[in-house]
């Protein structure tokens, strides 16, 4: 499976492992919650969608992997058997110094898969109130309003997919792809090693790699699923063309926060109008216990020195 030959993606799970199948009509529309802050006003005004490091997340499981203890016990204590033949260990020394390896290296696999791959979050309700509190600011901050095909339309630089997230109990299966590590450790240990204590460094293969970090990427734990997250992902493995934005991704509207000063309302407001974009108020219906959008009707009046946004429903709405 190459993570660059995907598109729009629903995930499908065969066994324990997950593949995925195009459906460009999956999803249309998806929403960035945001605080109100310098950094999130400066990304606003240049369309700028920034990423974010795994190791930052509010989740410190996301972004990881697991595998049957039992079952990687076992494959090694086979491999054991024969190997103690052919080098110095006997077969408990040949266990704990093939199981340790590997689970150093499966440690050092997680912190690679966190520190490689930088992500944008996005979801797909605009009206959910746990969103509004978690992600912008307690209703203080703000939410935008993409079209997802405005991310392939723009075509831009090394842009790969967005991502849906799957809600799963399990995290991603590494049993198959750590029992290959064993392999080569046992390879590695007969043919160079079979005196020593040290191991050479064991490479990755690139589809192992691939499979592993999309299932890595795209399953997250079920107490997470309010969120109904899509992911945009960057691979930063290449340290010459690191980068944590993209940038000319439009959104078609922007959504103000119940909360939110009315100064900083004003100021969305006035730049969502330069942009030709929609803007709505949230406003919490108590009588349907709903957190609704209320779209403003913006007027633009213009003149040689100044340019000002006036909406005739403004003070009534916020």
């Amino acid at each position: 499976m190459k993570i660059n030959q995907i598109k729009d993606i629903e995930v499908k799970k065969e066994g324990d492992n997950y593949s995925v199948i195009i459906d460009l009509n999956k999803c249309k529309y998806l929403y960035r919650y945001r605080a109100y802050n310098e950094l999130t006003l400066g990304a606003f005004e240049k369309d700028q969608v920034w990423m974010s490091s795994p190791l930052k997340f509010n989740d410190p499981y996301d972004v990881s992997l697991a595998y049957s203890k039992k079952g990687i016990k076992d494959y090694i204590k086979k491999k054991v058997i024969d190997l103690s033949k052919i080098t110095k260990f006997n077969e408990r020394q040949l266990f704990w110094f093939i199981y340790n390896q590997m689970d150093k290296m499966t440690e050092a696999l997680i912190n690679k898969l966190r520190s490689t791959y930088h992500i944008a979050c996005f979801c797909t309700n605009i009206h959910d109130e746990i969103m509004w509190a978690h992600y912008a600011d307690c209703g203080k901050g703000f939410a935008l309003k993409y079209d997802i095909d405005d991310f392939y339309k723009q075509k831009l630089r090394d842009f790969k997919n967005i991502f849906p997230v799957v809600y799963t109990q399990n995290k991603a299966n590494a049993s198959i792809f750590i029992k290959s590590v064993v392999d080569k450790i046992c390879y590695d240990l007969c043919k160079k090693h079979a005196n020593s204590h040290e191991m050479s460094i064991i490479d990755i293969p690139k589809d192992d790699w691939a499979q592993i970090s999309l299932q890595s990427l795209i399953l997250k734990k079920k107490s997470w699923k309010y969120e109904n997250e899509y992911r945009l992902v960057a691979d930063n493995s290449n340290p010459e063309s690191f980068y944590r934005c993209y940038e000319g991704i439009k959104p078609i509207a922007i959504y103000l926060g119940e909360s939110m000063p009315d100064s900083e309302k004003i100021k969305l407001i006035e730049l969502a109008a330069g942009k030709r974009i929609d803007v709505y108020v949230m406003k919490s219906n108590y009588s349907k216990n709903y957190l609704e959008s209320l779209k403003l009707k913006i007027e633009r009046e213009e003149n040689r020195e100044y340019q000002r946004v006036i909406s005739k429903e403004l003070a009534s709405k916020i």
